[in-house]
C-alpha cells in the first residue's frame, strides 16, 4: 500500500530523484521497485488518470527483479525517519475539536522527509496559514486534548499528539 508514499514522490520527484535510473523519473523507479519486488504481490496505486496506469502497465511489461545491490543503494540514502512519513490516508481526519490533521500530518511530512530546520518550519508554517494546507483550518494545533483518537487511527502509527505539541509551539512563537 502507499508504494508513491502517499503522493510524497510524485509531488518531490527532485528530492528523490536518487531513486531513479536513467532516463526515469523517482516516480517510474518508486513503481519499478514495487513491480521488481518478489514479495510484493500486489501494489495499490492512487492512479488519478489513464496516462498513469499505462505507465505502470509499461514499466511491469519490462521489470526485472530488484537485486540485493540495489535495495543496498537505496538503503543507504534512505534514513529511518522515511518509515515515519504520513501517507495521507486521512483516517485521522476524524478529531472531536476539529483540527486539519490530515493538513498538518502532510506539512510534518516536510520536516521528516527533508529534515527541514525549525525556524523554516516556522517560515513554512506562515506561508501554510495563509495561503497553503492550513488555509480555513477550524481549529489550531494548539487545541489537540491529546485524546488519541487520530493515533487509534493511523495506519502508520504515528505520534500525531507529539507533533501537534511541536507545531503548537511554533504557532505560538516559540
Amino acid at each position: 500500500m502507499n508504494p508513491l508514499a502517499g503522493g510524497a514522490i510524485p509531488s518531490h520527484e527532485k528530492e528523490f530523484a536518487f531513486l531513479a535510473g536513467p532516463r526515469e523519473t523517482a516516480t517510474q523507479a518508486a513503481l519499478r521497485f514495487v513491480i521488481g519486488c518478489p514479495e510484493i504481490s500486489v501494489a495499490l496505486v492512487g492512479f488519478t488518470t489513464r496516462a498513469q496506469v499505462d505507465e505502470a502497465c509499461a514499466l511491469a511489461d519490462c521489470a526485472a527483479v530488484v537485486t540485493a545491490a540495489v535495495r543496498e543503494r537505496l538503503r543507504s540514502h534512505l534514513g529511518g525517519n522515511l518509515n515515519e512519513i504520513c501517507t495521507g490516508c486521512g483516517y485521522c481526519d476524524d478529531c472531536p475539536v476539529d483540527i486539519p490533521i490530515p493538513a498538518y500530518m502532510q506539512f510534518y511530512n516536510d520536516k521528516v522527509m527533508f529534515g527541514k530546520s525549525d525556524d523554516d518550519m516556522r517560515k513554512a508554517l506562515g506561508f501554510h496559514h495563509d495561503w497553503g494546507l492550513l488555509v480555513g483550518r477550524k481549529a489550531s494545533a494548539e487545541a489537540c486534548v491529546t485524546c488519541g483518537k487520530c493515533e487509534s487511527a493511523c495506519t502508520q502509527h504515528l505520534r500525531i499528539s507529539k507533533w501537534l505539541e511541536t507545531v503548537a509551539a511554533w504557532e505560538s512563537g516559540k
